[in-house]
C-alpha cells in the first residue's frame, strides 16, 4: 500500500525518521554533523534558508507562497509605530522578506516559467511537497523523503534549485558540493519503496540567484543516480552503528598525518580540476 502523507512542512521536519539531509551529514560530514541534524536544537533560519524555502514555495503555488511569507513593504522599518501595525496586522506566522528580494525573487520566479524545457515537466500533472516513509531494508532505519514536485504518473521528479553558476559545469560542482547525487539516489530508492513504482527521471529545474537570473534543466543520469545511492547506503549504515553505539565521533579520533592534496602538487593525472576550480572553504 503506498506511504505518502500531505502534511505540514513542520510536521514532516519534526519526526525524526532518517531524511537526505541526515544521511548527507553522515556522509560528508563526521558523527557529530548527524547528531547536530538529528538531536541539535532547532535553530533559526538563515536568511538563505528562508530565501530558498520562499523560492521553493513561488514554484509550488501562489496560495502557498502568500500563507508562508510576505514582503516587507520599500522604506518601512519594523522599529517605527507604522511598522509595528503593520507586522502585527499581516506577519502573522508569516517569514518577512526583504523588499529587494521580493523583486529578485519575482525574476526568479519569471525566469522559469518562461523557460520552455522546465515547463515540459512543470505542467504535467501532479502534487507538490508529499511525505514519503518507508523502512530501510538493510539497516531497520525508517526514512523519508519530500519531493518539491512528483509527476502523478510517477514518471518525473523534480527538483527546485537556485544556485550561483547555472551552467553545466557550475552546477556539477555544486551536485558534488552539497551533496545533491545523494539527495536524487535517496528520493529515487525512497519513492519507490514507498509507492510501488520507481520513477523514470530525477529532473533537476535550476535557476541562478543574480541578474540575469539564468535557468537551465538537467536530467540526472543512471550513474549519477546509483553512485548517489551508494553514498546514501554508506550514510545510512554509519548512521545505524553510530546509534547502536550510542556514540556519534569527530572526523577521525586519532592524529593524522596531513600533506598537500595531488593537485596542489602539480602532478598531471591526479585530476582534471585546477585550483581555480576548487571551491576554498
Amino acid at each position: 500500500m503506498p506511504q505518502f502523507l500531505r502534511i505540514p512542512n513542520e510536521e514532516y521536519h519534526a519526526g525524526e525518521e532518517q531524511s537526505s539531509t541526515k544521511v548527507k551529514a553522515a556522509v560528508l560530514g563526521s558523527g557529530k554533523h548527524y547528531y547536530e541534524a538529528q538531536y541539535g536544537p532547532k535553530k533559526e533560519p538563515t536568511q538563505a534558508l528562508i530565501e530558498g524555502s520562499a523560492f521553493h514555495a513561488m514554484m509550488e503555488d501562489q496560495a502557498i507562497f502568500d500563507a508562508e511569507f510576505i514582503v516587507k513593504p520599500e522604506g518601512l522599518s519594523l522599529s517605527t509605530k507604522e511598522g509595528k501595525k503593520w507586522k502585527a496586522e499581516n506577519v502573522l506566522h508569516r517569514q518577512i522578506l526583504l523588499p529587494t528580494f521580493g523583486e529578485k525573487l519575482k525574476r526568479m520566479s519569471e525566469a522559469v516559467f518562461n523557460f520552455s524545457p522546465a515547463l515540459e515537466f512543470m505542467d504535467i500533472q501532479g502534487e507538490s511537497e508529499t511525505s514519503h516513509y518507508w523502512t530501510d531494508e538493510m539497516t531497520g532505519l525508517r526514512c523519508k523523503c519530500r519531493p518539491d514536485y512528483i509527476t502523478d504518473n510517477l514518471e518525473y521528479v523534480i527538483d527546485y534549485k537556485t544556485t550561483t553558476d547555472a551552467s553545466k559545469k557550475g552546477f556539477q560542482r555544486a551536485i558534488v558540493q552539497y551533496g545533491y547525487d545523494i539527495q536524487a539516489g535517496f528520493y529515487m530508492e525512497g519513492i519507490e519503496k514507498s509507492m510501488g513504482h520507481r520513477p523514470k527521471n530525477f529532473i533537476f529545474i535550476v535557476v541562478e540567484k543574480q541578474p540575469p537570473f539564468s535557468v537551465a534543466v538537467y536530467v540526472a543520469d543512471e550513474e549519477m543516480i546509483t553512485l548517489g545511492y551508494e553514498k546514501a547506503r554508506r550514510g545510512l549504515s554509519k548512521i545505524k552503528y553510530w546509534e547502536d553505539a550510542k556514540k556519534f565521533p569527530n572526523y577521525s579520533e586519532t592524529v593524522e598525518i596531513i600533506g598537500l592534496p595531488d593537485w596542489a602538487k602539480g602532478k598531471k593525472n591526479s585530476t582534471n580540476l585546477s585550483p581555480m576550480d576548487i571551491e576554498l572553504y
